[in-house]
């Protein structure tokens, strides 16, 4: 079948838990399907990419929007997001281009399915008429920024947060019940849209992991050793890499002094680095790696100490593959289908997140045992080639289908009305 393709971005290379999940959902989809893919660039470095995905799609189109490096653009458009009933994320997304090239595809082409790779994606939905539309939520975007609200320390940052998250849950909830299908990462999630959007038309489609790539390793780890990966230009990564310092690390030092703990990842944060600076034999920086394996593969430990963010995280089903133990928040384990003791530990407070840390240490054959739980939870669930075949049934029958009979093809004039006033005159002509 044809199947229209919306992401926020270029997947590739499937470096992070979004492009892992993004990524693999295409090449997979690319394999069966015709697929004509939209998305966006914020750097030029992206658009170095362009010609692996035309290797695997019908047709590629990348439209800029302003990123975070176009720092006046960015704040800009952050202060004029409080004029629009649209959250931000949402808003920045909007294109009249976009919405052009989607209306042109649709007319070009037998569309026999929409892909919407995000909540931020929605307002497309105005676009194409009555044809078969999948939400996908990697995440549920309003209890994300709730989350991300409690922790900030700033009080306009957690009003602006707070802000956010109220625009979000409406639109969450004006738009979910209008998809076809809704596919959520795990039951957890499900279970919070029903309840939240009042919406009965949604699966579970799980964060997968290529289990042959991330694989149990021979040799021994290395001992006293932690290993967290995940790039701190996102502020829920950065959040927990900062809070692990700050209150968790000392508590370990304090009773194990030779304790080693790599930070993998992107955008280092200042807290970050002023620590390396502090204890350079025990904080060690590797910044942005091609490949993460190694660094996992020495670390008796894979630490996730999350507290905010919402879906599944991809970096610990991918930690749970290579078979490590495994210390992760109940954020950072939620909606995994683990038993917490058996195939990893989740603790929240600083003090016993620390404790548990100190005595799995201290016992190499549970450190293996729940290594070993772990890969065997990956091989019954979180496998892609077992996750696609549940994708595929789905697809298959949300492509047959078709919308409510209330949704009709709409003209672009027709979708831009139905946009808030604020942002028509705001943001969107780019």
């Amino acid at each position: 079948m044809n199947i229209l393709f919306l992401s926020t971005e270029n997947p590739y290379p499937p470096d992070h838990g979004h492009h892992l999940r993004t990524y693999h959902v295409l090449r997979h989809l690319a394999e069966q399907h015709k697929i004509f893919f939209l998305g966006f660039w914020q750097s030029e470095e992206e658009l170095k990419h362009k010609a692996h995905l035309e290797s695997l799609c019908a047709g590629v189109d990348l439209l800029p929007i302003p990123g975070r490096a176009q720092k006046v653009n960015y704040a800009l458009g952050l202060f004029a997001n409080l004029f629009s009933a649209w959250p931000f994320t949402v808003q920045r997304y909007f294109r009249r281009e976009a919405v052009q090239r989607i209306s042109q595809i649709m007319q070009e082409n037998r569309i026999d399915l929409v892909h919407f790779d995000l909540m931020h994606l929605a307002p497309y939905l105005e676009c194409i008429g009555d044809t078969p539309s999948v939400l996908v939520n990697h995440n549920v975007e309003s209890l994300r920024l709730e989350r991300l609200a409690q922790v900030q320390k700033s009080f306009a940052a957690r009003t602006y947060l707070n802000l956010q998250q109220s625009k979000m849950r409406r639109l969450e909830r004006d738009l979910c019940r209008r998809f076809t299908q809704l596919i959520t990462v795990s039951e957890t999630d499900a279970e919070i849209l029903e309840a939240t959007c009042n919406v009965k038309n949604i699966e579970e489609i799980p964060n997968g992991v290529d289990a042959d790539f991330f694989h149990v390793a021979g040799g021994k780890p290395e001992p006293d050793s932690l290993v967290w990966t995940g790039g701190m230009g996102s502020p829920y990564n950065r959040d927990a890499v900062d809070y692990f310092l700050e209150d968790i690390f000392p508590k370990i030092y304090v009773r194990r002094p030779q304790i080693k703990v790599t930070i993998v990842g992107d955008s280092p944060s200042p807290a970050l680095q002023q620590y390396q600076a502090r204890h350079p034999q025990n904080i060690f920086i590797a910044g942005y790696v091609d490949d993460v394996r190694p660094y996992m593969q020495r670390a008796s430990i894979f630490i996730a100490p999350m507290r905010c963010g919402s879906g599944t995280k991809i970096k610990v089903i991918n930690a749970m593959a290579m078979g490590k133990a495994i210390v992760p928040s109940s954020v950072g384990a939620e909606g995994i289908k683990v038993e917490s003791g058996k195939d990893l530990i989740i603790t929240d407070a600083p003090q016993e997140f620390a404790d548990q840390v100190l005595r799995l240490l201290k016992d190499p054959a549970r450190l293996r045992q729940m290594g070993e739980n772990a890969r065997q939870v990956v091989e019954r669930y979180y496998d892609w080639r077992v996750i696609y075949k549940k994708m595929d049934a789905l697809y298959e029958k949300v492509a047959s289908s078709k919308r409510s009979a209330k949704a009709t093809a709409l003209t672009e004039q027709t979708v831009f009305e139905n946009a808030p006033v604020q942002y028509q005159t705001a943001a969107v002509g780019a």
